[in-house]
């Protein structure tokens, strides 16, 4: 999906970049079933909060334009 809006110009290339890694991180999270490593959990998160902002930012901006 996430490459699907990137190929039809509805996310740009960083967006699509941010979107991919905060997958991968579910990903993670959801397959280790309680074997998390809280502390990698919490660098992920703080190293990465103002990803979260702009793709909610991004995503509201193209729910409003569809």
């Amino acid at each position: 999906m996430i490459d699907n809006l990137y190929n039809n110009e509805i996310i740009s290339f960083r967006i699509r970049n941010l979107m991919k890694n905060m997958k991968g991180f579910r990903n993670i999270i959801v397959h280790r079933y309680g074997k998390i490593d809280d502390g990698l959990a919490y660098t992920f998160i703080k190293d990465n909060i103002n990803d979260f902002d702009v793709i909610i930012k991004c995503l509201d901006n193209i729910m409003n334009k569809y």
